[in-house]
């Protein structure tokens, strides 16, 4: 008498392919960010690269899990399923670290060298009465660049990246209580 194992039917699952999500206000591409450092970074970076990833919200990877073996060319594998435009890459060198903001896949990149910064729990502890609500994270922040426009080229084009980190933002139908701002000015970065 001969067996008859059961055989599973395997069924054909169309594969799941990301549309790029569309801002419905203005209809033009959300632009999404990883942050994420390359080398060790000393706990106060990977702290900044914390609030950096916070400030970004919503439209970044809040929980990107990195190891030692990745390189840039794994980040730019999944940046393109999944419609990362930009990525932010903190370093650590003798001298001073740095932050790197990158257009992808082949885009411009701006290196920036950071002279001095502060972290999310120093201003808190400087406040009064610190306050943080959840929902400040819900929405994308409105980053005000005065003094940046005018001047070389390389300014130009630092003011171009910093803007396109985030979605723009339609004024006529905007709340001004749904938007949380970000100010930075020449002496700041």
């Amino acid at each position: 008498m001969a067996r008859f194992r059961n055989k599973k039917k395997k069924m054909f699952v169309k594969p799941v392919v990301n549309k790029p999500s569309v801002d419905h206000v203005t209809g033009d591409k959300i632009p999404k960010s990883f942050v994420f450092s390359r080398g060790k970074l000393p706990g106060s970076l990977k702290q900044l690269q914390l609030d950096l990833r916070k400030l970004i919200l919503p439209h970044t990877a809040l929980k990107l899990k990195e190891k030692k073996r990745n390189s840039l060319k794994d980040f730019l594998n999944v940046a393109g399923p999944m419609g990362v435009t930009h990525f932010l890459m903190l370093s650590k060198t003798e001298t001073a670290p740095y932050l790197r903001v990158a257009r992808t896949p082949q885009g411009p990149t701006v290196t920036c060298k950071i002279h001095e910064y502060s972290l999310a729990v120093d201003v808190a502890k400087s406040q009064l009465h610190p306050r943080c609500p959840q929902e400040l994270f819900k929405n994308s922040p409105l980053i005000v660049l005065s003094g940046f426009g005018t001047g070389d080229q390389h300014l130009k084009l630092t003011t171009i990246m910093f803007q396109n980190i985030f979605p723009a933002i339609d004024v006529n139908t905007a709340s001004a209580r749904t938007i949380p701002t970000k100010m930075l000015t020449p002496s700041s970065v």
